[in-house]
Order: structure tokens, then sequence, then C-alpha cells
């Protein structure tokens, strides 16, 4: 409900074409699903915090699944502390709730996270955490701005809060210097939506010039979520000299920003992200045979936009996702206890690469 606005009540439900020309799509077991949120704090190199809402219903325990598999099975708490993991890596989390009879009340969004780079395997460019880096200077346009905000904080005690005052405004930086990147530069930060109006980011080579492509995304409101940002999707500038956070929608709009930064691998990061890699990439999925939730993990020298899909016995889609790869690991989580028990096929594809890998979905 969050992806939708938190509406408070359903009368009418609408799948769209959204595009010209004719399209055929297959529907199959269409329904709503009780649910509750699930969010990460407290990240740190390895290890993190789950938190998630009391859902409806009668739940007196939790399970939690890391990358598809039972981390802990009896939760009384909403809320996790997840240790002994690998800094630098990414990770896929979901919570189911049962009853005392240990029936399933309900299952929470998924969520991921990725774990701070590990210590000194990478070089960070700090734009804001709990202030403004003196490196970089404001020259903002229909916003008003708060470095200093106490909640929601999602790193250390203050955040960033950015309101927007009318439509298409902009929290711009300026650089004092031009920040050379590499092609495994990203760009990132930890984002808390008050609506799901469109955020754009854009860099530029110099102050008023040199404007790299703009990427674009809707966020979902009122969770922390981490923005990953490549530079293949900006283009690859040779250089960034401004980074622009856009409200891409008419309105006012609040957002809050935490821990902003530019981050490039060192070169022993770089080696252990590529060179081990064969050149066509690597995929896995376990546990399979599966009944539930499915770990995809990718391993790649390119950053790249694909699909993931999951096509059935007879070669008909059951499950379609648009993902874009970083260089190195990457993993998705896919629920497939839903499906009828047989043989797919899991194929990850990009403009040059596919990988595909054989699934067995048991009873």
């Amino acid at each position: 409900m969050a992806q939708l606005g938190n509406p408070v009540k359903i009368k009418r439900l609408t799948i769209q074409s959204q595009a010209p020309g004719t399209n055929l799509i297959y529907l199959d077991n269409i329904r709503l699903e009780p649910s509750f949120s699930l969010s990460v704090s407290n990240v740190a190199t390895t290890s993190l915090r789950l938190s998630w809402t009391t859902p409806s219903g009668n739940a007196s325990a939790y399970e939690v699944y890391q990358d598809g598999n039972l981390l802990n099975g009896n939760v009384t708490a909403t809320s996790l502390d997840v240790t002994g993991l690998t800094c630098g890596t990414a990770y896929a989390f979901a919570v189911t709730a049962k009853d005392a009879a240990g029936n399933v009340v309900a299952n929470s969004v998924p969520t991921s996270a990725t774990t701070t780079f590990c210590p000194g395997s990478s070089t960070v460019d700090m734009i804001y955490d709990e202030a403004l880096n003196p490196g970089w200077q404001e020259w903002s346009w229909s916003l008003k701005t708060n470095y200093a905000n106490p909640n929601p904080v999602k790193v250390g005690q203050k955040s960033a809060s950015l309101t927007y005052t009318d439509g298409w405004g902009g929290w711009s930086l300026f650089r004092s210097t031009h920040l050379i990147p590499t092609p495994q530069t990203t760009i990132r930060f930890w984002l808390y939506a008050t609506t799901n109006k469109t955020i754009a980011v854009t860099t530029n080579a110099e102050n008023e010039s040199g404007a790299s492509r703009t990427v674009s995304f809707q966020p979902t409101p009122n969770v922390w979520q981490e923005v990953v940002i490549t530079m293949a999707q900006l283009g690859n500038p040779a250089k960034i000299k401004r980074l622009t956070v856009q409200s891409q929608a008419s309105g006012a709009n609040l957002i809050y920003v935490d821990n902003v930064r530019i981050e490039t691998p060192n070169g022993a990061a770089r080696l252990s992200a590529s060179s081990e890699v064969p050149p066509e990439g690597e995929m896995t999925v376990s546990p399979n045979p599966a009944t539930g939730p499915v770990r995809v993990q990718i391993l790649t020298t390119e950053a790249e936009a694909g699909t993931l899909t999951v096509l059935n016995p007879v070669g008909l889609v059951a499950y379609r996702q648009s993902v874009q790869t970083r260089i190195g690991r990457n993993e998705y989580l896919l629920d497939v206890g839903r499906l009828a028990p047989g043989a797919y096929l899991v194929t990850w594809q990009t403009a040059t690469k596919k990988l595909v890998k054989r699934l067995i979905v048991a009873n």
C-alpha cells in the first residue's frame, strides 16, 4: 500500500498498458494479501538491524529470511539485529508472521540492503553525513533545507530534510574541485520520501554545462530506501562538478536524505569485482529445488540494465522484473512458492549477455 500512497480504501483496480500499440499479457491468481512493512537501519560493514510493523491478525512469532534462507525461526519482537555479514555485500530479507499454532498470518514486503564497503576497499567522497561537506556548496532553487533534521534519520543522529516548495525544484550542489569517476563509481544515498512523486538525479561536468543523463525513479513513500546510481546510468560522465536531486512533479514535495556520498572502489576492490568473474558473467539460483523464496545471484563485469525472467514449463513468462546490475555481485529474491510444481527457467538478460539456470519448484 505504501507504493500506492497508502489508500484508505479500494473500490477499483486498474492494470493498464502504458505504451502505444497492441499488447498481450497473461494474469493469474490476482488477489489482495495482508502484508506489513520491513525496514533496514544501523547498516555497518558486517551487521544491520531489521525492523517491521505489527501486522493485522494474531501474530505471536516471526520467521526472518536472509537471501531466501531461514535466518531465525522464532523472533518474538518486531526487530532483529543481523550479524556476521560480509562487508560491501547486498542482501535480501523477508519476514513471515505466524500465530501460536504456526499458521501464516502475513508476509512482509521484501527489502534489501548493502553493507558498507570493506575498510580500505573504496574511496568515499562524503557529501552529506550529519552536515553538508564544506567541499560542496549549495545552489538550489524552490527548496528549503534543514541539515540538522532529527527525525526520521537513517544513519547517525541527523538527516537532511529537503522541502521542494514548488514543482521541479532542485537540491543542487557544487563541488569545489572536479571529481574524476571511474566506471565503477556510484552515487549512493538513503532516501525517505513522503510522496511517490518522481525524483531525478543529474550531474554536470561544469557548474553550468556538461549535463549527464538524468536518472529518474518513483520512490516508495514513508520507508527508507537506498538509492544507488551507476556511472553507466548517467552516461559515463568524464568528470563531476555538480550534483542535482530534483522533484519532477508539480506542487510541494518533502523528502529526507542521509549519508549522501560518491564511492569509488580502489584497485583491489575493482579486481575482486571483475577479474574473478567469467566474461559472460555467472548466475546461481538457491535453494534449488525450492518451495518458497529463491535467491538469484549474478556476478558480472559490467553495469547494465536488464531483465530477470522466470519461464514456466510451456515457455510462458511466470515472472519478470527489470534490474540494474552493478559490477560484482548482485542478488535478487524471488518468491516462487505460488508457482505450480515443475521445471522453470530463470533467465537474466541484458543487451549483451544472457544467463539461464534451471529451477525446480517442488510441492
